[in-house]
C-alpha cells in the first residue's frame, strides 16, 4: 500500500490553536503507523510559553470538534509515533 505522507509547518499566527489535517483512509486498511517530529518541545500545559506541543486526535467524518459525534479520541503529546493508530482508536478511544 502506498504511504500517505503529510508535511507542513506552523508559524506565530498558528500559536495556541488546533489545526485539523484531514486525510482519507482507504477501505480495508487495518493498521496505520503515525510518526511525527517537531522542534522546541515543551509539555502540554497551556500555562507554558516558548515552545511547541503536538497532540494527535482522531475524528471520523461526523465532525472534528472535541464534543462532536466524530471525535474518536486523543493521544495527547505522550509519544512521537503510534505503530497502530487505528487499533489505538478502537481499543482506547471512543467506539
Amino acid at each position: 500500500m502506498t504511504p500517505i505522507v503529510l508535511r507542513g509547518g506552523f508559524g506565530a499566527a498558528d500559536a495556541r490553536r488546533y489545526a485539523h489535517v484531514p486525510f482519507e483512509i482507504p477501505a480495508g486498511v487495518r493498521s496505520m503507523h503515525v510518526a511525527y517530529d517537531y522542534s522546541e518541545r515543551i509539555a502540554s500545559d497551556p500555562q507554558l510559553l516558548g515552545g511547541n506541543t503536538l497532540d494527535i486526535g482522531i475524528f471520523d467524518p461526523r465532525g472534528v470538534g472535541p464534543s462532536s459525534q466524530g471525535f474518536r479520541g486523543w493521544s495527547g503529546s505522550l509519544a512521537d509515533k503510534h505503530d497502530n493508530m487505528l487499533a489505538l482508536a478502537n481499543a482506547l478511544f471512543m467506539p
